[in-house]
C-alpha cells in the first residue's frame, strides 16, 4: 500500500472516531494537524446540549478567547449529548467539561470528575434554591398540605425547579405518587412548564395548588397593579425553598495534565477581575472554589427518593 492511501485511510479513520464522540466542535476547532502533534493540542471543554439551544458557542466565545489568552494555549469548545460526556472525559477526549448540577448528578462516577469551580449568578450567588409558591389567598400553609394537590415543575430535569423540588417533597413526607399528576404526555406524569412565567400564572389563577419557581425570576417579578397576563409578586406566597443549587459546575477529566488543571482554575476564580466582560453574555458574575455548603445539594440531587426519578 503506497504512502498517499495509508494517509487517506488514517484520517478517515479519524474523522469516524470523531465523529462516534457524539460531539459538535464550536470556535476554536483543531485541526487534522494538532490530531498528529504537529501543532500544539488544544484543551478540549465540553458543553452539555440544552434542548431548545440554538447556538450554545457564542455566549462562551469571549470566555474562551480570555482562557487560551490566559493560559497560553489553544481553546476549543465542543457541544457533547451527556450520553457520550462521561466516557469522553474518562478517555481524555475532553479536558474540562461546564455541566448543570443535575447533568453531573446523573453521571455513574461523578467522583473521577473534580469540581474545579462554581458559577456564581448575576446577583452575587454562588447557589440559589427554588421556592415554593402558592397563591396568597391559598388554605396551604406547609409543603405536607400538598398531598393530592396539583403541583408545577419547571423544566424536566431542571436542577432547582425539578429535581431540588421533588427532594424537598420527599423531606416533608410527600412522593411522586402523592400528587395529583398529569395524563399526559404519559398517565402518572409530573406537569412541567418551560419557564418560571407560566407556572406563576397557573398558581396565581388557581389552575396548580402551588409550583416552584428558581428564587431569581420569582425576586424579579413585578408587584401589583401588573398586565393582565404578567405575573404579580403580591399574587404569590412562598411557603418552603428547595436546598440552593449552583447554576453551572466546571468539572475536570482524570486524564487532564495538573499544570492545565492548575492555570484553568487560577484563570476561573479570578476572571472576573480579569476579564469581567467574558462573563457577562452567560448572565454570570464569577466563578468561585466549591465548599462542603456550596455542594450540600449533591447529597439530595444524587439520591432521589425511591419512584420519584424520571
Amino acid at each position: 500500500m503506497g504512502s498517499q492511501a495509508r494517509l487517506a485511510i488514517t484520517l478517515l479513520s479519524v474523522g469516524l472516531l470523531a465523529a462516534q464522540t457524539g460531539c459538535h466542535r464550536g470556535a476554536g476547532g483543531a485541526s487534522f494537524l494538532s490530531l498528529f502533534g504537529l501543532s500544539e493540542k488544544p484543551v478540549v471543554v465540553a458543553l452539555v446540549a440544552k434542548p431548545g439551544t440554538l447556538d450554545p458557542f457564542t455566549p462562551h466565545e469571549k470566555l474562551r478567547l480570555a482562557m487560551s489568552e490566559t493560559i497560553k494555549r489553544p481553546v476549543r469548545l465542543d457541544l457533547c449529548l451527556p450520553i457520550v460526556l462521561e466516557p469522553n472525559l474518562k478517555l481524555g477526549f475532553y479536558d474540562f467539561a461546564l455541566v448543570t448540577p443535575a447533568c453531573y448528578a446523573e453521571m455513574r462516577d461523578r467522583q473521577r470528575f473534580e469540581i474545579l469551580a462554581v458559577s456564581v449568578d448575576r446577583a452575587g450567588h454562588p447557589a440559589r434554591p427554588a421556592v415554593l409558591v402558592v397563591a396568597a389567598d391559598s388554605e396551604i400553609k406547609n409543603v405536607a398540605e400538598l398531598r393530592a394537590r396539583k403541583v408545577a415543575f419547571g423544566p424536566r430535569h431542571d436542577a432547582r425547579t425539578h429535581h431540588a423540588g421533588l427532594a424537598l417533597l420527599s423531606e416533608h413526607g410527600l412522593k411522586k405518587s402523592d400528587l395529583s399528576l398529569s395524563l399526559l404526555p404519559l398517565p402518572g406524569s409530573l406537569k412541567h412548564f418551560s419557564n418560571a412565567r407560566q407556572i406563576a400564572l397557573v398558581v396565581q389563577d388557581g389552575d396548580y395548588d402551588a409550583g416552584f419557581i428558581d428564587e431569581l425570576a420569582f425576586e424579579e417579578f413585578e408587584r401589583g397593579p401588573v398586565a393582565e397576563d404578567a405575573p404579580d409578586r403580591d399574587q404569590l406566597r412562598v411557603i418552603a425553598s428547595t436546598v440552593p443549587v449552583p447554576d453551572l459546575l466546571v468539572i475536570q477529566s482524570p486524564k487532564v495534565d495538573q499544570q492545565v488543571v492548575r492555570a484553568v482554575t487560577d484563570f476561573l476564580l479570578a476572571v472576573d477581575q480579569t476579564h469581567p466582560e467574558a462573563l457577562r453574555p452567560l448572565l454570570l458574575s464569577a466563578y468561585q472554589k466549591p465548599t462542603a455548603k456550596l455542594c450540600a445539594w449533591s447529597e439530595q440531587l444524587t439520591n432521589p427518593p425511591p419512584g420519584d426519578a424520571e
